[in-house]
C-alpha cells in the first residue's frame, strides 16, 4: 500500500499535484513516504527558486496544508529520517521561512527524542 502512495509521490510533476497528494493520501502516509515527499519537494522547487509563480516559495509551502501535513510526521521519524529531513530541507532556499514555529518545535523535539546516547 505505502509502495504505491510512494510511487504516486515520485510521479509528481509539480509541488502542487505533490502538495495536494500528501493531503488526499494523508491517513496512508508513512515515515518513508513523507522522507520522499521532503526529497520530491526539494527536486521540484529548484535550490534558485525564490518564487513558485507570484508567490514567494517560503509564504506558499508556509500557507500549504501539505507541506504542514509533511513536518507533522516528524515525531514518528527515525534519526536517520529526521536527519535526511532536515537536510533536504535545509536545500530549499525558502525553508526557513517557509516552517511555521511550531514546524520548527517539531522537527527539534523528534531530534531530541531520536537522539543516540552518548
Amino acid at each position: 500500500m505505502h509502495v504505491v502512495v510512494n510511487q504516486e509521490i515520485k510521479a509528481a510533476q509539480t509541488v502542487e499535484v505533490l502538495l495536494g497528494l500528501v493531503v488526499e493520501q494523508g491517513a496512508r502516509l508513512d515515515f518513508i513516504n513523507v522522507s520522499t515527499g521532503v526529497n520530491m519537494l526539494t527536486k521540484l522547487v529548484s535550490k534558485r527558486a525564490t518564487r513558485m509563480g507570484r508567490t514567494p516559495v517560503g509564504k506558499r509551502l508556509r500557507e500549504d496544508a501539505g507541506f504542514a501535513q509533511l513536518i507533522t510526521w516528524a515525531p514518528v521519524m527515525s534519526a536517520r529520517n529526521i536527519g535526511n529531513t532536515l537536510n533536504t530541507l535545509s536545500k530549499l532556499q525558502a525553508a526557513a521561512g517557509a516552517m511555521s514555529p511550531a514546524g520548527w518545535a517539531t522537527m527539534a523535539r523528534a531530534a531530541e527524542r531520536a537522539r543516540c546516547p552518548r
